[in-house]
């Protein structure tokens, strides 16, 4: 297995992961392992998939072309429409 594949396989079983010891005990960068980390934590709970993320970039686009920029508040109902579908 790769070493950064095995650091995050350890990371999983660590609360709080100890991001400084896993990368001396595997041998890889304390930054890289804890980037990788932080990024595959992120993918595991978007509420989004990719082609609803991507409805919500052109949704905030077509507002903004009209000078409409979409307020907090109306990108948050618009995500929630979204998640129920």
């Amino acid at each position: 297995m790769d070493p950064i594949e095995a650091a995050l396989a350890d990371l999983e079983s660590q609360n709080p992961p100890n991001y400084s010891a896993t990368a001396r005990k595997y041998n890889v960068g304390r930054s890289t392992l804890s980037r990788r980390h932080r990024e595959a934590y992120i993918e595991n709970i978007s509420i989004l998939t990719k082609e609803q993320e991507n409805n919500l970039i052109s949704y905030i686009k077509k507002l903004t072309e009209m000078s409409l920029p979409p307020t907090n508040k109306i990108v948050e109902n618009f995500v929630h429409d979204l998640a129920r579908h």
